[in-house]
């Protein structure tokens, strides 16, 4: 996971070049998270007991930074679920559609 001073950096580089333009990257919106839960440690811990179970869909796109928030949010209570199909094609499938 990259540093704190490190994310810090980058999120106020995203803030002043990118949010104007209405622009926001995947890791952005991660980093932001990793950041809230760095200064907000009970905001953290909240989606700690919200949150007991966890899709991971398309496991091979995740990067390092979207594991390091898994890793800040997984207890021993969690349960992981990394589907072998696209979990939008689990729900397709349910819905009943072919």
């Amino acid at each position: 996971m990259p540093e704190s001073q490190a994310i810090r950096l980058y999120n106020e580089i995203v803030k002043e070049k990118l949010l104007p333009l209405d622009i926001i990257t995947h890791n952005a919106v991660i980093l932001f998270v990793l950041e809230i839960f760095e200064r907000y440690a009970e905001v953290k811990n909240f989606i700690k007991i919200f949150i007991s179970f966890i899709v991971v869909d398309e496991f091979q796109d995740t990067n390092c930074i979207a594991w390091a928030l898994l890793e800040e949010i997984i207890t021993d209570n969690t349960q992981l679920l990394f589907p072998r199909r696209s979990f939008a094609a689990y729900l397709w499938i349910y819905r009943g559609s072919s």
